[in-house]
Order: C-alpha cells, then structure tokens, then sequence
C-alpha cells in the first residue's frame, strides 16, 4: 500500500518508500516509524529499534501499559498468545492430550513434560 490508504480503519505508518499498513485489529493501536535502509520498527518513545513487528509490539506495549488484559481477573499479559493460554485456567480447557494414556493438559509445555512418565526420558542434562 502507499500514502494514506487504509484497510478496514487500520493505521498506516510512515516510511520513505511509502506506507505499511497494519489490517489486523490488533495491530491498530501501534504507532511505528519504519527506517528506509533496514526497515526497523522505531519505538517513538524510547527510540529503539525492532526489526520483527511482533517484537516491537511487546516493546511499545511495555512503554504504554497498554498490555492485553483477562477479562475474568484483569491479569495482563504482554502477548495475546499469554493470555489465551491463561485463560484455560478460568474455562478448563485442555486441548493436548497424550496418545498413549490420553491424559489431558492445558499448555504443550505441560504436556511434553508428562510424555517423558512413558520414556523414562530425562528433559535436563
């Protein structure tokens, strides 16, 4: 996209060669200055440079305190993905299960901890 055009109310942020234009509705309440010849992310508050959009996200999200609550708790989680993963404490849900006894977990971390009560396998050294 170049100029101001914008894709369902999204923002566009400025670069020299023209204008990124973040769609999803969580990328809407980012501001970011992109550089020409690297096309790093600049925090406008902190001057630091992000080279992945999701990065500088986390970043400015801890300038701004603007970090995605839990609706049951108001817990606040620097990541979307922190959240829904605290969220199935509140709903129970536990998508991974083993396939050998077909226990149930909530997070794949969880999970591939139990996997070694079969094997035996030691995950540290």
């Amino acid at each position: 996209m170049s100029g101001d055009q914008s894709v369902d109310g999204s923002r566009p942020t400025s670069s020299p060669k023209g204008a990124s234009t973040f769609a999803a509705t969580s990328d809407v309440d980012v501001v970011a200055e992109r550089r020409a010849e690297d096309r790093h992310f600049l925090c406008p508050m902190s001057v630091k440079s992000n080279r992945r959009r999701a990065d500088f996200v986390v970043h400015y999200r801890t300038r701004t305190g603007e970090n995605p609550a839990c609706d049951m708790c108001e817990e606040e989680y620097t990541t979307k993905g922190n959240l829904n993963t605290h969220r199935r404490i509140h709903t129970g849900e536990e998508p991974y299960f083993c396939v050998i006894c077909k226990k149930k977990c909530s997070t794949k971390g969880s999970l591939d901890k139990y996997r070694s009560t079969h094997t035996g396998e030691k995950t540290y050294k």
